[in-house]
């Protein structure tokens, strides 16, 4: 874990980590880092005239930090990598940046070329973050994403250059769910989205879900106890992953049985002892 130092601001530029290099985070929490830019991180663009900074998180969770700019990451140029992680209760004050964001983008003529982004954010949930989200400029990728109870705008679109993708992904039940820049010429795509964000892509449009009621809590609400769950329910969790939700279940269900698949051996792997601590 790494933790902010408890105050309304940790350094200027980084308030968990200053990044000049490639740095890695897996398994990891960073929480309650405060700063101007990058609240838990700041990642340099190019420098010594060469180098480029590069961040990669994966299997990780950003919670509780706060920055005028970037809560969560604030990359000089698009240049990180965000998977299978959560992202929650972050704050960005600033209303011309995000809580991830990139100030530049790469010349042109290289972020045209792209096929899979500089910068892609995959198999993550957001939520309840404050201020805009994600700012998506030319060459981001998002896919497969969950984004809801954003206190905020949660994407703001801004690629000119048609150099930008987003598919597959839940943005619902935040105050705004979408905003676009006059230019923008994102690919969005094949998504359940609210009213702001559109039908996107003609070939494969989104999902545009007009209903008051979203989740499956009693209050509307994205997180809380599941209300139907007897000691002796039999459960199958077809999402697995590294066993948040199955190990949450199995101290509900100590009558029960738990029936958990991934198609993530690495995810299985990890999650068998968690499991095994809470029940049989």
């Amino acid at each position: 874990n790494l933790e902010g130092c408890g105050q309304a601001s940790c350094a200027d530029h980084g308030g968990l980590i200053l990044n000049k290099g490639r740095v890695n985070f897996e398994h990891t929490k960073l929480f309650k880092g405060a700063a101007n830019k990058g609240g838990a991180i700041y990642n340099y663009g190019i420098f010594n005239d060469v180098e480029m900074g590069l961040v990669e998180i994966k299997y990780s969770l950003i919670q509780d930090n706060n920055a005028a700019n970037g809560a969560v990451l604030y990359s000089e140029y698009p240049s990180f990598s965000l998977t299978n992680s959560v992202i929650r209760n972050n704050t960005t004050t600033s209303t011309n940046s995000a809580s991830v964001f990139s100030a530049k983008i790469f010349p042109v003529d290289d972020v045209k070329n792209l096929t899979a982004g500089t910068a892609n954010i995959v198999s993550s949930t957001f939520l309840k973050n404050t201020g805009t989200l994600i700012k998506i400029i030319d060459g981001t990728v998002l896919n497969n994403l969950t984004i809801v109870d954003t206190n905020g705008t949660a994407l703001y679109f801004d690629a000119p250059n048609d150099a930008a993708y987003l598919g597959n992904s839940i943005i619902l039940n935040n105050k705004k769910d979408c905003e676009f820049a006059s230019a923008d010429k994102t690919l969005f795509q094949n998504s359940l989205v609210g009213t702001t964000c559109g039908q996107g892509d003609v070939q494969f449009p989104n999902e545009v879900w007009s209903n008051s009621k979203i989740f499956a809590h009693a209050q509307n609400e994205s997180e809380g106890k599941c209300l139907n769950l007897k000691e002796d329910s039999v459960i199958v969790d077809c999402t697995l992953g590294y066993g948040g939700h199955s190990s949450h279940i199995l101290k509900e269900i100590k009558k029960g049985f738990l029936f958990a698949f991934d198609q993530d051996d690495e995810a299985i792997k990890s999650s068998r002892n968690r499991l095994k601590s809470v029940g049989s």
